[in-house]
């Protein structure tokens, strides 16, 4: 019997170059997904989106020590358990704060040291090492993640930086380390959401513009909701 893999979630990374059979379209987008310009590829369930994703994350990665380039993976598919009643930018809060822990779990893993001159991803909370920074954003998370069923709990949103501290930690962190770039992948980044909640997405995705970051997003056509504020052509 043969054992097929029918979502990309179920592949290990290091099996994914092992199942990738390539083609000039599917090379042309993994070379936009690693360039340092936003792209957001859209397509339908089950057309291989998630698949170039792994397969452009995972080159990065082996080639992280050559190009210098830092892949983020990150996914929300717990968006719709979020239902805090203290915090009106709770799904902002959540997205920000799930950015910065996958961020952090890509940086210990390549060994790189950054709590020194990154205290402004958590806002100066008292932090010593890569392990306290994901403590505290595990247990933000968490929080938002468990809102639905404690709606009156308050969640400390005081570590979260609003988006220029965001811009100023990644730029801090790149001038300091041997990282060059953070390439930033949403998987299952909008159908997953409601239309407000997509709305909020894409204001983000166009707010992490900079030298230092590069944003990537799959999305399914015909119910994705871009907003009033985002072009698609020119963000």
């Amino acid at each position: 019997m043969i054992n097929f893999n029918y979502r990309t979630e179920s592949i290990e990374n290091s099996k994914i170059l092992d199942l990738f059979v390539e083609n000039s379209s599917d090379r042309e987008i993994i070379y936009f997904f690693k360039s340092s310009n936003p792209a957001i590829i859209e397509g339908s369930r089950g057309v291989g989106k998630s698949f170039l994703m792994k397969v452009a994350y995972t080159e990065l990665i082996n080639s992280f020590s050559s190009n210098a380039v830092l892949p983020v993976y990150v996914t929300f598919r717990a968006s719709s358990l979020l239902h805090s009643k203290r915090d009106s930018l709770q799904f902002r809060h959540w997205m920000v704060a799930k950015i910065i822990r996958e961020t952090l779990k890509v940086v210990r893993k390549q060994g790189i040291a950054i709590t020194s001159f990154a205290s402004t991803l958590l806002q100066n909370q008292n932090v010593h090492s890569n392990d306290d920074h994901l403590k505290i954003l595990n247990k933000i998370i968490r929080d938002y993640e468990n809102s639905f069923d404690k709606p009156d709990k308050e969640i400390n949103v005081d570590a979260i930086p609003n988006i220029d501290d965001l811009l100023d930690a990644y730029e801090e962190i790149c001038d300091n380390t041997s990282i060059k770039r953070v390439c930033i992948f949403f998987d299952e980044a909008a159908h997953m959401f409601r239309p407000k909640q997509q709305r909020e997405f894409f204001s983000l995705f166009r707010e992490l513009r900079s030298p230092y970051i590069s944003c990537n997003a799959a999305v399914y056509p015909g119910v994705t909701h871009y907003g009033p504020s985002f072009e698609l052509t020119h963000d």
